[in-house]
């Protein structure tokens, strides 16, 4: 059975016009969501991510 939307639109989850689809809204969701932020809060407020991570390596190590 094709995908598509009430036999609309024709195409299998793994096909380029989807792949490029998903690509596109998710550049505008996070373009969007990029051009509402407050600079000077994000820098006041910026905590690098991969400190946590780095920090608990050693003890989380030996749960692999």
């Amino acid at each position: 059975m094709p995908g598509g939307l009430v036999g609309g639109l024709v195409g299998t989850p793994d096909s380029e016009i989807v792949s490029v689809t998903v690509d596109l809204a998710l550049f505008a969701v996070l373009f969007t969501d990029g051009m509402q932020v407050a600079f000077p809060g994000l820098r006041a407020h910026w905590k690098n991510p991969a400190c946590p991570w780095a920090c608990r390596w050693p003890s989380s190590a030996g749960r692999w």
